[in-house]
């Protein structure tokens, strides 16, 4: 009977938290694609191409940083296959992942802390924890839920001793594979689940003993993956952070310690942070971490001898935030994310659980302040995370938001200057670049090419050709093998007219990525002006196969028939892209000529009515909008004008 309560009351817990993760993160199933969602899942042809093979699959690491995340990409496959670029269910399922660990831990802290009063509260601070709007948001970080979903589940399995050994070894390899599937800091379960189950265990030579065969298997799994890695996926490395050994560990230190500091302080919720390398040992900042990180080891010391429990938690958040040290120079993109809590806060809250019950143990006003303590902790943690939720409506909010809480970083403003190249607002987004080239000394230099390629691309669309051409053609010298850098410096030289000059470095970037679409367009483009037409056509007819520049491309092929007076072809294309993208009016003033000129005046009717609808639904969005939504009424004036083409056309043609 009592374990059927019991079961009862989990239940019920579990829904709980359910409702608590859509009542306060359900705000982020309604924000835009951010951040890396649009180069990592839009924009990434293992999501939104073929199909090419599991073989492919398992062998292709993520183009613009060689990580290697197969089965967040085969989940974004399918979500993009029922949903393509809908935000909703892509955040959905970020947020059923969390609900998820959320039960995970909530039967972990159970087992480990008893049937008290505090397991349960724990793991709702660590559902509400607001560090992890950014994980929940941004849905390229589904690899972070992933590898802490399987790490429980691991750590779950590796205690139910009930189960026929074969099967939990069987398990848990197999959690473990999943995990390393997800992201490579899923190397750290091992040791993690080790700690946990040893730490928390009075016979732990015993124990120690029994599972030998598990993490045996478990340390293949992760030998066989490391080789994968060196042999036949090699990861890019990059230079020490601060250029030398010691500066390189006294920066992972200073992480080390800022991490904590965002558990026992309120977290300094931004999509970047300001903090920067340590120059030297002999510097304040220095001479700061190493205080601090002697004083984090007298501390956990305390707490390992005052509570084993509380111990081992602070030594497990420590543990899973190694992977995010910059311990090893592998791909450096950020020295400091709160996206690289989560898995450490499930940990850091079951020792926080502990605490709570020692301090209220015996003493009833003691019980009533802690209770009091943990509902304002969690009321703020609704609070926080709602707050920043906020920021992700609007791209461009977010990373305004970015650049005033982290002026230091590099990546916030290079990333700003994006969004006002977006809003075409130039002098504005060359100011950001230039930001963000100067902060490069303190930030990694990874993404140095990419500043550089922006503001050439901001000088190019403000007109400043000769200064856009000067620079992008600098860079792709320095760097011959940049796609991107190739792209840019192509689009610039056709901006400038020279479209022989392009030409070779349009071709560098199809022969590198074969299905670039814009790369197919503009080298059409450039025969095209060339008056090889034939060439040109070729070219399109490739790029109009490819869905991200279907419309614009067949629009291209029906002026390149129209040059050659085929009136027969310039139609097909027209129709083509009309039926991609209704709401085309040139080109339906375009068609509706064509359809005259061959007398079918019904087509030119019934073409000029049904588009005519369309824009009248379409535009009814800005009805009592005002000037916030429709400056200047423009919607009103492009209906009104189209309407008197079409009562024009037809005065003409009764």
């Amino acid at each position: 009977m009592r374990t059927h309560v019991d079961g009862h009351r989990f239940a019920y817990q579990a829904v709980f938290l359910g409702a608590l993760i859509g009542l306060v993160f359900g705000l982020s199933l309604w924000a835009p694609f951010v951040y890396d969602d649009v180069a990592f899942i839009l924009k990434d042809r293992s999501v939104t191409g073929p199909w090419l093979g599991f073989g492919h699959w398992l062998l292709s690491p993520l183009s613009a940083t060689t990580e290697y995340e197969p089965l967040v990409t085969l989940i974004h496959r399918l979500i993009y296959g029922m949903a393509a670029g809908r935000p909703f269910p892509y955040r959905l399922t970020s947020l059923l992942l969390h609900w998820g660990n959320a039960v995970l831990v909530l039967a972990l802290y159970r087992r480990l802390l008893g049937e008290g009063k505090y397991y349960f509260w724990a793991a709702v601070l660590f559902t509400l924890y607001p560090a992890h709007t950014e994980t929940l948001v941004v849905s390229t970080f589904k690899k972070h839920l992933l590898v802490s979903f399987f790490g429980l589940i691991l750590i779950h399995f590796q205690e139910w001793r009930t189960l026929a050994r074969p099967w939990r070894w069987g398990v848990c390899c197999l959690a473990m594979t999943l995990a390393l599937l997800s992201k490579e800091s899923a190397l750290i379960l091992p040791p993690l689940c080790l700690l946990l189950s040893l730490g928390t265990c009075p016979q732990w030579r015993q124990r120690l003993k029994e599972d030998a065969g598990l993490y045996a298997g478990l340390t293949i799994v992760c030998g066989a993956f490391i080789c994968f890695r060196i042999y036949v996926l090699p990861r890019q490395m990059v230079p020490l952070v601060g250029g030398h050994w010691m500066s390189h560990c006294l920066t992972s230190g200073k992480c080390l310690l800022w991490y904590f500091l965002q558990f026992v302080t309120p977290p300094q919720l931004c999509q970047e942070h300001s903090i920067l390398p340590v120059s030297s040992a002999l510097s304040q900042s220095g001479i700061l971490i190493m205080s601090g990180m002697g004083f984090l080891a007298a501390l956990i010391a305390g707490l390992w001898r005052w509570d084993r429990l509380v111990g081992v938690a602070a030594v497990g958040g420590g543990l899973a935030l190694t992977p995010f040290l910059n311990l090893v120079p592998f791909l450096n993109l950020s020295l400091v994310a709160n996206r690289y809590l989560y898995l450490a806060s499930a940990i850091f809250f079951l020792g926080a659980a502990r605490v709570l019950e020692r301090l209220a143990a015996d003493s009833v006003r003691r019980r009533i302040a802690v209770k009091g303590l943990v509902i304002a902790v969690g009321l703020f943690y609704v609070w926080a995370g709602m707050r920043n939720l906020v920021f992700y409506r609007d791209p461009m909010d977010l990373w305004l938001h970015t650049t005033i809480c982290a002026p230091g970083n590099s990546r916030g403003h290079c990333a700003l200057g994006g969004m006002y190249l977006q809003s075409k607002r130039y002098t504005e987004a060359i100011a950001q670049y230039k930001t963000a080239l100067k902060l490069i000394p303190n930030q990694s230099p990874l993404y140095a090419d990419t500043y550089f390629l922006g503001l050439a691309t901001a000088y190019a669309l403000a007109g400043r050709l000769k200064e856009a051409s000067s620079l992008a053609g600098a860079q792709v010298r320095n760097n011959e093998s940049t796609v991107e850098g190739s792209s840019v410096y192509g689009g610039i030289l056709i901006m400038q007219g020279k479209y022989a000059a392009a030409i070779p470095y349009l071709a560098a970037v199809i022969r590198a990525e074969p299905e670039n679409a814009q790369a197919w367009v503009n080298i059409g483009f450039c025969y095209f002006k060339l008056g090889r037409l034939n060439i040109a056509e070729r070219f399109w007819l490739t790029a109009a196969a490819l869905p991200e520049s279907q419309v614009g491309t067949l629009n291209n092929l029906a002026l390149l028939y129209r040059e050659r007076k085929n009136e027969q072809n310039e139609r097909l294309m027209h129709e083509r892209s009309l039926a991609l993208e209704p709401i085309q009016l040139d080109v339906v003033r375009r068609l509706a000529l064509l359809y005259a000129r061959a007398g079918e005046i019904e087509k030119v009717r019934r073409l000029y009515d049904v588009t005519l609808e369309r824009l009248t639904k379409r535009l009814d969005i800005f009805q009592g909008a005002g000037a916030a939504l429709d400056p200047g009424n423009v919607s009103q004036r492009t209906l009104q004008a189209f309407r008197r083409t079409r009562d024009d056309f037809i005065a003409r043609h009764p």
